[in-house]
């Protein structure tokens, strides 16, 4: 199997949840939108091999949280290796990512490490968990129209 194409999900979300991204400026996997009524959107697609323990693995930056957190909707799409995709609210993810279990190095600054296993996201260095659930994107038409009225 292979990862999923950006090219898909973003034609995803045209085409299921009627809100049309384009690619942020100097940004290789974000990509920015607004939904019918003009509701900011924002979504980050990092892609992971799977690895020997059967997880994959992503890092965000200090940087990349502050441009999440200044839209309405952040949306994260990890793509694996095995062809899976999971898709999670930013706002279940933001209280997870603490100064406690912060990293930094002189590649990436200031950033958090993310395991992603089959049925759950763990940030390293605290173990704080995020059960999810594989290719599952219910919860997408429910932060749109929700937050769009």
């Amino acid at each position: 199997m292979t990862t999923a194409e950006i090219g898909n999900i973003v034609k995803e979300f045209e085409n299921d949840f009627n809100v049309r991204l384009s690619i942020m400026h100097g940004k290789r996997i974000i990509y920015d939108g607004k939904t019918k009524v003009g509701t900011s959107v924002v979504v980050v697609m990092p892609a992971s091999k799977i690895y020997g323990k059967g997880n994959g693995w992503v890092d965000f930056t200090k940087i990349q949280i502050d441009i999440f957190k200044q839209h309405k909707i952040a949306i994260a799409a990890f793509r694996l290796s095995d062809g899976l995709t999971y898709y999670v609210d930013m706002q279940s993810l933001y209280p997870l990512l603490t100064q406690q279990n912060m990293m930094e190095n002189d590649r990436e600054g200031e950033h958090w490490k993310l395991d992603v296993w089959p049925n759950r996201i763990v940030i390293r260095n605290g173990g704080e968990t995020l059960y999810v659930k594989p290719n599952d994107k219910q919860f997408i038409s429910q932060l749109v129209y929700s937050k769009s009225v």
